[in-house]
Order: structure tokens, then C-alpha cells, then sequence
């Protein structure tokens, strides 16, 4: 006990007052600073009030002028197109971890139906250049996969439209190919061209017939110069001197180059033929058709 005071109240014990836990010193809230990486070198003035917390939300940037003063009329804009959409059927952009219900309804909004038959791609397949099996196969894909239907007949319009172009394109070719194939074998063949061309189908007619001749049209053999000639020559070949529709056709003026020139060397080779011999009674129509053989051989 601490000695009474003055007037018999004793004296405060000093010793109370220096026990315990001080009281904590008022903190400072910290200072509030602008996000550089949003605002940059911008001075935004905030209205009276606006919380500390949403300042720095980079939405607000577009309500902004350059001078930092908010755009009154943008902000009025954004109010009034946020009310105009309150409502309305919202679409919740699926994720990885979106369930199959969550997805088939994303795909529903997105113009997925759920009857497969629905996929019906404006012309029937027996109209289109790629094939009625594609069509099938890429309606099933396209229904499963989820894929709106507009989608899968602007795919199906493209791959359409890319066969029926491919399928131009290869029709040109093939046609550019047999006219110069044929151009090929006129000079070739020269003034023997349609004698040999009839010896082609003519061998055609006899080796198959009706059901040969659709075999080979199908597989486009008829528009292959090389085939044409193969058959041609093979035709000669094999029908030898007693062909008699070889012997119609083989006059002096259906005849190549070459078969111009083994008929030459032949009847230079007979001192005794009509060419050679003056007397001959058909010296003056030998010696006629030896000028036209070496016309047939680009000879003068």
C-alpha cells in the first residue's frame, strides 16, 4: 500500500497502470493507387463516393474520354442496351468442365436439332455431284458433333460446289488430253487416220461386242489416244493381207507415211513392174501413183 494523501485518501498505485498491454496506436488506411497496367498514364475523375474497390475495373475505361472525364452519354447507352437485355435467353458458353446436358443445350441455342432428319441440305443426293453415301455419312457426323444445321449446309454447299469444280476441271483435262492425242496420231497416221480409226472399232466390234464396247466407255478407254491406237494396230496385225475390209480400206489415199514408202521401195525394187518398165501397159498409172506415194510421205 502506497501512503496516504493528504485528506486520508490513499495515493494511486503507479503500478496498476503500467501493467497489461498498451492500447494500439490508430492505424492509416493505405493510400489508394491507380492500376498503371489499366489506366496507364490516365487521370480518371471518379464522382464523389464511387468506392476505391471499382476503380480500378478496366470495363470503365470505355466510359472515359482522354481528358478523364466520364462520358456521360455512353454510360446513359450501356444502362439503357443492359435493360433492354434483361429477360432474354442467355447462352452460358460451355468449358471443360460443362456436363453433356450443359452442352446439348449450348448446341439447341446454336441451331442443333435433336431429329437427325432435320440435316436435309436443300437438294435430294441423287442431285448432287458428291456422292448420296457422303451426304449420309456427313449428316450423321454433323448431328453428333453438335453442329447447327445452317452450318452443315453451308459445309455440304462447299464441298458441292468444290466436286462439281474438280469434276470441271478433270472433264477438261481428259477432253485437252484426246485432242491431242489425236492430234498426235493424224500426224502420225496422215491420210491412214480414218482407216485406222474404223480398224479400231471394227477390232472393238468383233473382239467384245456391245458389252466390251460399254466397259471400255465406262472406264473411259475411248477417249484414250494410245488405246485407240494400240487396237488399231493390233487389228492390222492380226487380220494380215486376207482383212478384206483392211484391203477396202488400205488404198493409196488411206495409208501412213511409212506404208507410203515400203510401197515405194517396192515397186522400185521390181525392175520388171509397171513403174520401171516403159512398155508396161500400166506404166502411166504406176508412175502416177508413185508421185502420189511420195506425196503421202511429205516428199516432193
Amino acid at each position: 500500500m502506497t501512503d496516504p494523501v493528504p485528506g486520508g485518501q490513499p495515493a494511486p498505485d503507479t503500478n496498476l497502470l503500467n501493467t497489461g498491454t498498451p492500447p494500439a496506436a490508430p492505424t492509416t488506411p493505405a493510400e489508394f493507387k491507380l492500376d498503371p497496367v489499366i489506366w496507364g498514364d490516365m487521370k480518371p475523375e471518379f464522382p464523389q463516393g464511387f468506392e476505391d474497390t471499382l476503380k480500378n475495373e478496366a470495363s470503365l475505361k470505355s466510359f472515359i474520354d482522354k481528358d478523364g472525364k466520364f462520358n456521360q452519354a455512353n454510360i446513359m447507352k450501356s444502362y439503357i442496351h443492359a435493360q433492354k437485355q434483361m429477360g432474354k435467353d442467355k447462352v452460358i458458353i460451355p468449358n471443360d468442365k460443362s456436363t453433356p446436358e450443359e452442352l446439348k443445350e449450348f448446341n439447341k441455342k446454336m441451331g442443333w436439332v435433336e431429329n437427325e432428319a432435320e440435316y436435309k441440305f436443300g437438294k435430294q443426293p441423287d442431285e448432287k455431284v458428291v456422292a448420296k453415301e457422303f451426304v449420309d455419312s456427313f449428316r450423321k457426323f454433323a448431328h453428333s458433333s453438335g453442329m447447327p444445321v445452317k452450318q452443315a449446309e453451308k459445309m455440304l454447299d462447299f464441298f458441292e460446289s468444290t466436286a462439281v469444280e474438280g469434276k470441271k476441271a478433270a472433264e477438261a483435262a481428259e477432253a485437252k488430253e484426246w485432242e491431242t492425242g489425236l492430234n498426235n496420231l493424224k500426224s502420225k497416221w496422215g491420210n491412214a487416220y480414218d482407216r485406222k480409226i474404223m480398224a479400231a472399232n471394227s477390232f472393238v466390234d468383233k473382239l467384245g461386242g456391245e458389252e466390251f464396247k460399254k466397259h471400255i466407255n465406262e472406264k473411259g478407254y475411248v477417249a484414250d489416244a494410245k488405246f485407240v491406237e494400240f487396237m488399231a494396230d493390233l487389228y492390222e496385225k492380226i487380220e494380215g493381207e486376207d482383212n478384206t475390209l483392211g484391203n477396202e480400206l488400205k488404198s493409196s489415199d488411206r495409208i501412213t507415211p511409212s506404208e507410203a514408202k515400203d510401197q515405194i521401195n517396192e515397186m522400185m525394187a521390181n525392175p520388171k513392174g509397171a513403174y520401171l518398165d516403159h512398155m508396161h501397159p500400166g506404166h502411166k498409172e504406176a508412175v502416177e501413183k508413185m508421185l502420189k506415194l511420195h506425196t503421202l510421205t511429205g516428199g516432193n
